[in-house]
């Protein structure tokens, strides 16, 4: 069995935590002066998605695993629920073209069609 291909969509990157904001908007209310509302909005994230692909003949098994946007993204976590994934009866089935086979750009092929379907799930 080939090793299995991996793909991470991180938007967790460069977001600042629950808990740093909440400092942030702590001190902030403090600060003003009393008698003032102050409404805080729950800050809108995307979630991140890690996807697993196994190559079974000529179809990708691919699993999906979606970090909700409030938890920390965990490589290791995402990595071994997609590939549980991937390797369930519930996994995308996308058939290799066999050019890209002969080519050997199945990696490539791969990252593609993960992105497509990040697209349409993002």
């Amino acid at each position: 069995m080939n090793n299995p291909f991996f793909l991470h969509v991180n938007n967790h990157a460069n977001a600042e935590s629950e808990k740093t904001l909440r400092t942030k908007f702590g001190r902030l209310i403090t600060n003003l002066a009393n008698g003032n509302i102050v409404k805080i909005a729950s800050i809108r994230r995307k979630p991140s998605y890690t996807f697993a692909g196994i190559i079974m003949g000529n179809e990708f098994q691919i699993g999906v695993a979606k970090c909700h946007p409030n938890d920390q993204f965990c490589k290791k976590i995402g990595r071994a629920k997609a590939y549980g994934r991937a390797k369930s009866s519930n996994c995308i089935l996308v058939e290799i073209p066999q050019g890209v086979l002969d080519t050997n750009k199945t990696g490539r092929f791969f990252s593609n069609t993960c992105k497509e379907l990040a697209r349409g799930i993002l």
